[in-house]
């Protein structure tokens, strides 16, 4: 499934992933694919997804998240928070890392 992890001033993220994880004011959510259409509110805290790496390794990718609101539908979650910044994980991306140009700060 596609996700996309916006902020009011920029695109902060965009990744095909096997799962989201939210900050759901209700508890975590996690959406997979082919989850049920859903609009949570989020409060702030991190949106954790996984996909699947080169070689069978599991590449994991961290977002630190202002309050906002998060969408499913279809196989497409979008993220728009206050503010977002994507976080080192140690087991993917390291901080201000997206496709060679996201600088790493809060937004």
């Amino acid at each position: 499934m596609k996700l996309f992890v916006l902020s009011p001033s920029e695109a902060v993220a965009e990744a095909l992933v096997d799962s989201v994880t939210l900050p759901s004011v209700d508890g975590p959510l996690t959406a997979l694919q082919g989850h049920d259409t859903l609009l949570a509110l989020l409060e702030e805290g991190m949106v954790r997804c996984s996909l699947a790496g080169a070689r069978g390794k599991r590449e994991v990718r961290e977002f630190r998240t202002g309050p906002g609101l998060a969408e499913v539908i279809h196989d497409m979650v979008t993220v728009c928070a206050a503010s977002a910044v994507e976080v080192e994980t140690g087991e993917g991306r390291k901080e201000g890392q997206k496709g060679g140009k996201f600088e790493g700060r809060t937004l």
